[in-house]
């Protein structure tokens, strides 16, 4: 074969394969990403939270995100006005966060892991008791907490004002985040079988089923349940008059949830450290 053809040849082959390359480049890039149902859509709301874990909405609609990294470095960060500003220092991996209308409250996922009362006014903390584990928690109306113990015989336990606690549920398999309903019910995320449970007087019962790796829920103004799955290539779902709709999907580990209005959740997405904002698009 002539010098001058096998050149052209070799050439003609690294376009060919550059060109491949760049495909595959683009299609990961494409791919690496979440994607909206239909109807809706979502944009960044703010980046570089490191393990960022879950979200609260405070009274003055400040944004809490609790950063789940261990051994005191954890910490509650507050986003205002286009601002991340460290608010609550030398926690070990913070996850549940709620807020009141004066406190936030949060729980350190560890074994003894406290509970923790953070006034609002100052931040100053206050340890309302320790338990193996708590992940989920929500402020019942009497001021009570209710808390998910993430274990693979896990609980779901009454934490009163003074301290003590009463078991609501055993026997769950991996309990994390936990939602109170309008008729006084508890949703609870059982991570390890794939399922949404109902407490209430009857007993417990699953709601939601043949979900894979949920971790968090949380109810919205019209009754609807967010839920989202620990894992990547996740999905944010919402649950209503029994049917199961995806609203975002390859997530890559989205967390906590919480409700902004009737169209729109702030949703953490812990494996890209950042929080999303996603609303309807109707």
């Amino acid at each position: 074969m002539k010098s001058g053809k096998r050149a052209r040849l070799w050439v003609s082959a690294g376009v060919v394969a550059l060109v491949a390359i760049g495909a595959l480049a683009v299609k990961r890039y494409v791919i690496d990403r979440p994607y909206a149902s239909p109807g809706w859509a979502y944009e960044i709301h703010t980046r570089g939270l490191l393990r960022a874990d879950n979200v609260a909405i405070g009274p003055d609609k400040s944004i809490y995100v609790s950063l789940e990294q261990s051994r005191g470095k954890g910490k509650i960060v507050r986003l205002k006005d286009g601002r991340t500003q460290t608010v609550v220092y030398n926690l070990s991996r913070p996850d549940g966060l709620i807020a009141s209308a004066s406190d936030l409250y949060v729980s350190e996922e560890i074994e003894g892991g406290r509970i923790l009362k953070i006034a609002l006014k100052d931040f100053s903390k206050t340890v309302v008791t320790r338990l193996e584990k708590p992940e989920g928690i929500m402020v019942m109306p009497d001021g009570a907490l209710i808390v998910a113990q993430d274990k693979t015989d896990g609980r779901v336990v009454k934490v009163s004002s003074n301290g003590t606690v009463t078991v609501l549920a055993d026997n769950i398999r991996r309990p994390e985040g936990l939602t109170l309903g309008k008729d006084g019910e508890i949703y609870v995320a059982e991570t390890a079988t794939g399922r949404i449970l109902r407490i209430s007087e009857k007993g417990v019962e699953p709601f939601v089923e043949g979900l894979n790796q949920p971790d968090q829920v949380t109810m919205g103004p019209d009754g609807a349940l967010w839920i989202t799955e620990d894992r990547k290539g996740a999905r944010l779902m919402r649950f209503s008059s029994g049917r199961l709709e995806t609203i975002l999907e390859n997530l890559n580990r989205p967390q906590g949830i919480a409700v902004a209005d009737a169209t729109s959740v702030y949703v953490v997405e812990q494996g890209r450290n950042r929080l999303l904002r996603v609303h309807s698009a109707r």
